[in-house]
């Protein structure tokens, strides 16, 4: 995990090059198998580098990743014959609006366009909420699954080995070494969901990048990809509630180990679903209002990393709207906004 965030940028160049040599029905299962070969040396390497290839953001997170974006933004079978409305660009749709000299006419035809985009975003919900939901659950579950089982291989093939890497970096940035056995260990505790969120967020960007790349080359397919259209099944609420309860009975009946180590890792790493629906709702609120969606939730999410007191805020309001939609669609309120007075 701390090798992502010197090695990550190396191994996106690996994802860029594979979406620039990729052609659909041609060589995508020739890019699969050279990238599945590329992840075997990841069992034979030295320990130090193990860790580096297995760690979020490291290299085969990343191959595995760009094979699930080419594949899923791409490929035919997500939507067949279904047409797609197209949503577009909110940067042209500004330059349309700027040409405009008359501000009363510049902002009635904006209101205009803001409600269009909302009604096609409406109407596409149908279409593509089921396998964007599929798309996004899916890479985040397999990803985990991945890399976890890597770094758990390293950890016990060499027990000692990552802790004395967190130990050199501790040491250097921590004003109090001596309690680094403290920090470590509650760390650890929760090393299953750090593990996932990190993997999370480096999808998120790697299919920020690969889109755009796609979209050049004219390759992607229409909504594909969008984290607007995602809506966590309602079967998850009861695996929420569920977990919770095993969590808070375990934290009751002072179990410790590997049943606190399982019952913490897996509530939080439900709870973090509902909060990628809360960031997707307010993803869509944003994009039908054509603001930068992605530009402010990436500002915000930084934001909540840098102070703790902070992030609880942000993260707990997410968690509450991504749970609560099921009940006060919040989805539908952020389509239909009120932009026209009554007397309009």
């Amino acid at each position: 995990m701390l090798y992502s965030l010197t090695g990550f940028p190396f191994d996106l160049l690996w994802a860029i090059l594979i979406a620039l040599i990729y052609r659909p029905k041609f060589n995508f299962y020739f890019l699969g198998i050279i990238s599945m070969s590329l992840i075997i040396p990841g069992f034979i390497m030295p320990p130090s580098f193990q860790m580096m290839y297995w760690s979020p953001g490291g290299a085969a997170m990343v191959l595995i990743s760009t094979l699930i974006i080419l594949f899923a933004l791409t490929h035919d079978s997500w939507l067949k014959d279904k047409k797609v409305e197209y949503i577009p660009d909110r940067k042209h749709i500004r330059e349309e609006i700027v040409k405009i000299e008359q501000v009363e006419v510049r902002q009635r035809e904006y209101l205009k366009i803001v409600q269009k985009i909302g009604i096609s975003v409406e109407r596409n919900n149908p279409l593509l909420l089921v396998p964007n939901t599929i798309f996004f659950i899916g890479s985040f579950v397999l990803l985990f699954l991945i890399t976890f089982s890597g770094l758990a291989y390293v950890h016990l093939k060499n027990p000692d080995h990552i802790k004395n890497i967190f130990l050199e970096f501790y040491t250097t940035v921590a004003a109090s070494p001596g309690s680094f056995d403290e920090w470590y260990n509650s760390f650890m505790q929760l090393a299953a969901f750090q593990v996932f969120i990190a993997d999370m967020i480096f999808f998120l960007l790697i299919l920020s990048v690969m889109s755009k790349i796609l979209v050049y080359r004219n390759l992607r397919k229409p909504g594909m990809g969008d984290m607007a259209y995602v809506q966590i099944p309602y079967f998850f609420l009861w695996i929420f509630i569920v977990s919770g309860a095993c969590f808070f009975a375990v934290l009751k009946l002072e179990y410790h180990g590997i049943y606190l180590f399982i019952a913490k890792n897996l509530f939080f790493i439900i709870s973090s679903f509902f909060v990628f629906q809360g960031i997707s709702i307010f993803w869509l609120y944003l994009q039908v209002r054509l603001l930068p969606a992605a530009s402010i939730i990436l500002s915000i999410i930084i934001t909540a990393f840098l102070f703790d007191v902070l992030s609880m805020i942000i993260f707990s309001v997410l968690l509450l709207g991504g749970l609560t939609d099921f009940w006060f669609e919040f989805r539908k309120k952020a389509l239909h906004p009120k932009l026209f007075s009554d007397d309009a």
